[in-house]
């Protein structure tokens, strides 16, 4: 997740650096927080906890989920027809070059600090 986005969370810093080789290069990391991260485009109750590193910068992405994460929440990436499924839920993927950073916005909205938002709170601003 990009640094930026984390200002009202709890950082932790790792006791190491993360580095990982991706299609665009080398990415480093050396910090940590937990989100609560809600999907609500594929449904209403699709949501975890997790463990995200902090990266300076992600370019034109405001947060990457690795396999871990997305099998964990069920996501299929369909290439083959250029969709995100979950159940019985599927959304057009964004192509890359569409990406605006005007997306953090939404993300910000659904990255809440855990232990500070109960799920009836949650819940009662649906």
């Amino acid at each position: 997740m990009r640094k930026g986005l984390a200002e009202k969370l709890r950082i932790k810093d790792t006791k190491s650096e993360t580095i990982w080789t991706t299609a665009s290069g080398v990415l480093n990391t050396n910090r940590k927080s937990k989100i609560y991260l809600e999907l609500p485009e594929l449904s209403d109750t699709l949501a975890i906890h997790c463990d995200v590193h902090l990266a300076k910068d992600l370019g034109r992405y405001d947060i990457i989920l690795g396999r871990d994460i997305l099998q964990e929440l069920g996501i299929i990436l369909n290439f083959k027809t250029k969709e995100v499924q979950h159940k019985h839920v599927s959304i057009p993927m964004v192509p890359s070059d569409e990406i605006e950073s005007h997306c953090v916005a939404g993300i910000q909205e659904r990255i809440i600090n855990p232990g500070s938002d109960t799920k009836n709170e949650r819940n009662s601003r649906r």
